[in-house]
């Protein structure tokens, strides 16, 4: 799965380079929107008291996003189970040179006592299905060019 966006002022420092922390809230909004699209909306998860937590993230930087930089998130599950799943991602330039990469794993907990749990058949299955997608499906916007 792929999500566009582009860097937004709010995302970068004086020098106009992409803060660090940027990078992973592209892809929890890339994630976020490929869920919304299937089905699984996380405010209905909460309201069942399930919650999905990151309990391993791992990112590797190799160049800088600059102001108004077209960001492409790509993303792919795997590891999908009733548990939780890992997010691998690579975040890249519209010059198609790899600006970050790494991975999220989330599990599903209980909100009630805060232990282990596991997603209900329907969020499991769409998560199979969202497993098996084509890596070539976009989700997002790019601004409109003036």
């Amino acid at each position: 799965m792929r999500y566009r966006s582009y860097v937004k002022w709010m995302d970068t420092d004086y020098a106009r380079v992409a803060h660090y922390q940027r990078f992973l809230s592209w892809v929890d909004d890339g994630f976020q929107t490929w869920c919304n699209a299937r089905g699984i909306l996380f405010k209905e998860q909460i309201d069942q008291g399930i919650g999905w937590p990151l309990v391993d993230v791992s990112i590797q930087y190799f160049r800088p996003m600059t102001l108004e930089d077209e960001v492409l998130v790509t993303m792919a599950l795997k590891d999908v189970s009733a548990k939780g799943m890992t997010l691998d991602f690579t975040i890249s330039r519209s010059d198609g040179k790899t600006a970050a990469q790494g991975y999220l794993k989330r599990r599903f907990i209980s909100q009630h006592d805060m232990h282990g749990s596991e997603a209900s058949l329907d969020v499991q299955s769409i998560l199979d299905e969202m497993q098996q997608e084509d890596a070539d499906l976009e989700l997002g916007q790019l601004p409109k060019q003036q």
